[in-house]
């Protein structure tokens, strides 16, 4: 009713709206009545979630004076019920009431109504502040039992319940999160799943430097912040320093529990420190350590980046810096190129980021090859050492080479200790001083890179008091002597010198050592031989110092050669008559013989070939090597026979050309005939083919096609080359036999005859003989006293009497199997028959090569050494010899056949041999 109840409905309420039962409000009189003793307040507001209070339903409009109050009454009819308290039903019935009952008055309200004259219709008992709104009502009820109540309105009960049911404090906030930042977190969070019925006002955020949990109490060593929002950035903290991050909610019922949660402020890392690389054959080892400065976090990957030649780190590492991701703080790299420089680059993350790039360069590389050409000079008591660097240095630079030395070993060390004299250098070169002259020693050199040590190469050689003073003598050559024992049976006795010489190689970086030749003989000049140069191929001078040597009583080496004045030898052997057979005859022989010892001393009989390979030994010593490569020519070959019996220790490799064999057949008269036999036949073999090429009229001695007839009736005057000759009896023979030993020689026969026949001049042949005579065409033969020689030290059961009748029987048969040739013979005895007077010691067991390998050039055109002897030497002399078979008209074939060329340089520089025994090389214009 509109202005009933002014007292009421003047103040304002406020209220939350709740779905309840509806309930009865009844004088505080009747419902004491009704509940006496029962506990009301208690059963009802826990039913009914209000009033365990009186609850306030209408204040003044200022809202501090209370107007009416109700609160919980119980009846067993009806149950729960409120009542009005006194004041508030005073206040209703003092209301004015209506002149009559209003429109939809019921029984119940006009009952009620006559009774307590008021509330004939719903009287309000709450408006909003406006009076404009009724907020809620009470209208009258009536039952039986208790007689007429009062009943609120839906919105009413709501309106108690919301009044009377105070909110709860809030859950806590949701999704706590904390994002990690320089030197600050950020912290936020969401409202509270459960708000405790009332809006959340407040939170506060408590954090300090520590990782456990959230406050009890808040003291002074948390910091707090107060805020409106969800979410708040703390700046100022530690980086790498963990907090502990602690949030709660506050609504009007109070503060939720604390929700926590912990970060570590943190940046970007430092770069990675210490970066290195380890060079490995095609890979690098890249490692390097924890950035001093983590940023304050963990560092949870590394990155390596790398690029071949690059000179500085990617903006990003893209694929063609192949970029690798690790944990690790090594990484190998394989794949690499060795001697490439790549650029390596490597950078840190943590949970902020990426650090910058800390980069190094290195090349990939493996230990270096050995070096080259290890060689040693002896020196009075020291060696000088020499190599050339490795082939392949691994792709890093060598940095030094280790030199290690040792007396009497044969290998080289594991690791080279103390008992091995290592020495570190930088050059490739080094002296020993300090080592005992005589004692072989073992000079090992190694070389170094970046990646480590290479094998040994090694060398042997033997300090020497006496060395080679090389002088210069032509261009690349230098000439020397070596100062030898004349008499090797008293070594500390008398010494002689011997000439050598030596042409460098073009090409030292590719030297293999020295290679010792020899032109053949006896009495060919070694030096000679090499100051000439064109006899070797290319091959050789590039790989060889080549030197050559003036054998003992040859050239410039002494003894001078002499036996006797000039023609005085000649003179006492022309006055023997043959056979001998008369005192006089062998007082004369013995007197040529010993003009010899008389002329040179006793050196004069120590010529032969045992004591010159022995000088060839004394040469390598004084050359300061382990070993020297060998090259013989013609006699060379028997030189080269006995140095590798003597020495086969000194000896790398060896081949000869127009090999002789010196071991011959000598148990019967028989076989010493036909060895003698076979050697001359091959000059037969070879005039003939000779005669035969004068085929046609521009041959001068073509004589209608017989020029062996013209050959006849030449040589009758071969005399006039003897007298020409200081009457040596041999030279019209060397004359003519010169001419045999290449075919190019032939036209020299030809017209050396046609001249002596037609003009009775004898130039040509003597020019030819006088390369064999030298400058005293009448002084004793040095090819027949070497010969001598050899002969005693290999047969010396063989007597005066026996070589008499042997050279008796061979005259008879060469007469009559080479008619030819026996037209050339000079009736002539040789001095050799009575050089038993002062023969050398014999040979002390075989003459066989002691086992080296040895490549012998057996030529079936050569005139001087048949192919028989080549054979023979391989098959019945040498324990390991290896025969190359071809034909070239000529005395030696190399280096006019390329094949037999291939063999030799083979075995001289790449010390092999060839697969099988014998091999043949087909002829070569």
């Amino acid at each position: 009713m509109t202005g009933k109840g002014r007292s009421l409905v003047a103040g304002t309420v406020a209220l939350a709206l709740l779905a309840a039962s509806v309930l009865v409000a009844v004088s505080a009189q009747e419902a004491t009545a009704q509940s006496a003793d029962q506990s009301a307040a208690e059963r009802c507001s826990e039913f009914h979630l209000f009033g365990a209070e009186p609850v306030d339903v209408a204040k003044t409009a200022d809202g501090e004076t209370v107007l009416a109050q109700v609160r919980w009454g119980f009846h067993d009819s009806i149950g729960c019920f409120l009542t009005l308290d006194d004041d508030a039903l005073a206040a209703l019935r003092a209301a004015d009431p209506p002149p009559s009952l209003p429109t939809g008055e019921t029984d119940d309200s006009r009952r009620c109504f006559e009774h307590h004259r008021f509330g004939a219709e719903p009287v309000d008992v709450a408006k909003t502040a406006d009076n404009q709104t009724a907020l809620a009502r009470l209208s009258w009820g009536y039952d039986d039992s208790i007689g007429c109540f009062l009943a609120f309105d839906a919105a009413a009960v709501n309106t108690l319940r919301a009044i009377e049911q105070a909110p709860d404090a809030p859950g806590t906030p949701a999704d706590l999160t904390a994002v990690a930042g320089n030197g600050q977190i950020a912290v936020s969070w969401a409202e509270p799943a459960d708000t405790g019925g009332s809006a959340i006002t407040v939170y506060t955020l408590a954090y300090k430097a520590t990782t456990s949990g959230c406050p009890i109490t808040l003291d002074a060593t948390w910091t707090v912040r107060t805020i409106s929002n969800t979410s708040v950035t703390i700046t100022g903290l530690t980086n790498g320093t963990a907090y502990r991050l602690c949030a709660k909610a506050a609504n009007t019922a109070g503060d939720s529990d604390w929700v926590g949660t912990t970060a570590t402020p943190a940046t970007t890392p430092g770069a990675p420190a210490n970066v290195d690389a380890v060079s490995g054959d095609g890979e690098l080892t890249v490692s390097w350590t924890e950035p001093a400065d983590t940023g304050g976090s963990a560092i949870t990957v590394y990155t390596l980046a790398y690029q071949a030649g690059a000179t500085a780190c990617p903006a990003d590492a893209d694929a063609a810096w192949n970029p690798r991701i690790t944990s690790n703080t090594s990484v190998t790299i394989v794949g690499l190129a060795n001697g490439t420089a790549y650029r390596l680059c490597v950078k840190a993350a943590n949970t902020a980021g990426d650090s910058g790039w800390v980069a190094t360069t290195a090349t990939p590389a493996t230990t270096p090859g050995a070096p080259g050409n290890v060689d040693a000079v002896s020196g009075d008591g020291e060696l000088t050492v020499s190599w050339t660097a490795p082939a392949n240095n691994g792709g890093a630079p060598i940095t030094d080479y280790t030199v290690a030395y040792q007396a009497g070993a044969t290998a080289c060390p594991a690791d080279a200790d103390a008992a091995w004299n290592p020495r570190i250098t930088s050059e490739t070169t080094a002296t020993i001083a300090g080592l005992a002259n005589g004692t072989a020693y073992r000079v090992c050199v190694r070389a170094t890179n970046s990646a480590g040590d290479s094998g040994w190469n090694s060398t042997t050689a033997t300090p020497a008091g006496k060395r080679i003073e090389w002088t210069n003598c032509g261009a690349d050559l230098e000439c020397g002597f070596v100062d030898v024992p004349a008499d090797y049976r008293s070594p500390e006795a008398d010494t002689i010198k011997i000439a050598v010489n030596v042409l460098r190689t073009a090409s030292p970086e590719q030297r293999i050592g020295y290679l010792l030749v020899n032109p053949g003989g006896p009495g060919g000049s070694g030096v000679e031989l090499v100051a000439g140069g064109d006899r070797f191929a290319d091959q050789l001078l590039e790989r060889f110092d080549i030197v050559g040597f003036d054998p003992r009583g040859v050239g410039a080496s002494e003894p001078a050669f002499s036996c006797g004045a000039s023609g005085e030898q000649l003179e006492l052997l022309a006055a023997i008559d043959m056979p001998i057979d008369s005192p006089d005859d062998v007082a004369a022989g013995e007197a040529a013989a010993n003009l010899c010892i008389q002329s040179m001393g006793p050196v004069g009989g120590l010529l032969h070939s045992e004591y010159v390979a022995r000088d060839m030994d004394e040469i390598r010593k004084a050359l300061g090597v382990e070993q020297i490569s060998y090259l013989g020519f013609s006699y060379g070959s028997t030189l080269g026979v006995w140095y590798a019996t003597l020495f086969p220790q000194s000896v790398r490799a060896m081949a000869v050309d127009g090999a002789d064999n010196p071991v011959d057949p000598a148990s019967t008269r028989q076989e010493r005939i036909e060895e003698y036999i076979e050697e001359v036949a091959a000059f037969a073999d070879v005039l003939d083919q000779a005669l035969f090429a004068c085929d046609d009229w521009q041959c001068p001695i073509y004589n209608w096609g017989n020029p062996v007839a013209y050959f006849r009736k030449a040589v009758t005057k071969l005399d006039l080359v003897n007298q020409a000759a200081s009457g040596n009896p041999r030279a019209g023979v060397l004359g003519v036999l010169t001419t045999l030993y290449s075919q190019d020689y032939w036209p020299y026969l030809w017209h050396g005859l046609f001249e002596l026949q037609e003009d009775n001049d004898p130039s040509i042949f003597l020019e030819l003989a006088l390369l064999h005579l030298g400058e005293d065409p009448a002084a004793a033969s040095f090819t027949a006293h070497v010969n001598c020689l050899d002969s005693l030290t290999l047969y010396p059961e063989l007597d005066r009497d026996t070589l008499l009748a042997d050279a008796e029987a061979a005259g008879a048969v060469v007469e009559e199997r080479f008619p030819l040739l026996a037209m050339l013979s000079p009736p002539l005895p040789s001095a050799c028959l009575f050089y038993d007077q002062f023969a050398p010691d014999p040979l002390q067991g075989p003459l066989d090569g002691r086992g080296v390998p040895i490549l012998v050039i057996g030529n079936h055109s050569d005139p001087a050494t048949s192919f028989g002897e080549s054979e023979e030497l391989v098959t019945e002399t040498l324990t390991n010899g290896y025969l190359v078979e071809t034909t070239h008209i000529a005395h030696v074939v190399y280096p006019h056949n390329d094949c037999v060329n291939h063999h030799i340089h083979r075995a001289l520089i790449d010390v092999a041999y060839p697969d099988k025994r014998r091999v043949v090389c087909e002829p070569q214009e």
